[in-house]
């Protein structure tokens, strides 16, 4: 058998300033086969014309009327045949060999869920800050914060397939929702190398509609939980932010001793 294959969606709508280097990304990747599904709302902007030049090097893509980002990832995500599923938004952008890495994860671990690794944020003046991240604690990511960055978080197809992929429902926190659904049903392992660009600028949907995010936050982590949220989880939220932090220095030490370091 040959190695798996990564099927990356991209949703995109009216991203015309970055959407190229963003397929860029994904398409210069090395070692790996990857199934490009671009899957464009409409855009007016000129996305199309960047799509069309792809179009050779694309497994499939569209540009019409959807229902929003979650819609238009679950459409990708019906054309996608990969054993890998993850999507990559317009704006973001995948580290150079960061596909091999994921690869590689899953075929040490053939039982994983799910894999993620750490990221950069970049800046609108082009630096980038590395987010270094800690291994998967289902506690800590429900009670705490979201702590798998999306775009650097991958998906074994059947898990995808078992919770039923995003929630087209939601419009800001799908992925959290995602990621707390299959770390019930599976290991997600931690990839301690940075495998995403987080792409921050005015217009990110980070940036904007932050009322909307805290409501569908909460629903989300209720949904999770099986319950309402109470006035003791404010007390659990700064506990697991404790041991968080914790597990942070323990970790980061742990690598600096295997890396030879004191």
């Amino acid at each position: 058998m040959g190695r798996p294959v990564i099927s990356v969606i991209v949703p995109s709508y009216n991203q015309a300033p970055y959407l190229e280097a963003t397929l860029e990304s994904i398409l210069h990747q090395v070692g790996v086969e990857t199934e490009v599904i671009v899957v464009d709302g409409g855009s007016t902007d000129g996305s199309v014309e960047i799509i069309r030049r792809y179009a050779d090097k694309l497994a499939w893509w569209v540009s019409e009327k959807d229902r929003g980002q979650a819609h238009a990832i679950m459409k990708g995500a019906r054309r996608a045949t990969g054993e890998i599923i993850t999507w990559l938004n317009s704006d973001d952008l995948y580290e150079p060999g960061a596909l091999r890495k994921v690869i590689q994860a899953f075929e040490r671990s053939p039982d994983a869920a799910a894999v993620y690794g750490d990221y950069y944020i970049l800046r609108p003046d082009g630096r980038k800050v590395l987010k270094e991240k800690i291994d998967f604690d289902w506690n800590i990511c429900v009670h705490a914060y979201m702590m798998t960055p999306q775009p650097a978080t991958f998906f074994a197809r059947w898990a995808w397939d078992r919770v039923g992929g995003v929630d087209e429902s939601l419009t800001h926190c799908m992925d959290y929702d995602l990621v707390l659904k299959v770390g019930k049903i599976g290991r997600i392992l931690h990839i301690r190398e940075p495998l995403a660009c987080f792409r921050l600028h005015p217009e990110s949907k980070t940036s904007k509609a932050r009322g909307h995010f805290r409501r569908e936050n909460r629903l989300v982590r209720e949904r999770a939980l099986g319950r309402k949220l109470g006035p003791w989880d404010p007390f659990l939220e700064r506990l697991y932010l404790a041991k968080a932090a914790w597990r942070f220095l323990v970790e980061r030490r742990r690598l600096v001793w295997r890396k030879g370091g004191r």
